[in-house]
């Protein structure tokens, strides 16, 4: 039978996080001036942490989104 373990929110946990791999996606032809492309970046990270729940997900999210939108609207 098997279980799931209830994962321990730390109090200091320590979250490092590094970008692993990253490619663009970009057309490198406009039909016309007045046209918009679409561009993608994809971004792989890798979590490294002392922390087993996933609240270190919700927090970089939280920050990245207001980086984001702070720095780019």
């Amino acid at each position: 039978m098997s279980f799931y373990h209830h994962p321990v929110k730390r109090e200091n946990f320590l979250t490092r996080v590094t970008v692993s791999r990253y490619s663009i996606n970009q057309s490198t032809k406009l039909g016309t001036a007045s046209k918009t492309v679409e561009s993608q970046l994809v971004i792989e990270l890798d979590f490294h942490s002392n922390d087993c729940s996933p609240a270190k997900f919700e927090e970089f999210m939280s920050k990245f989104q207001n980086f984001l939108n702070e720095s780019y609207e």
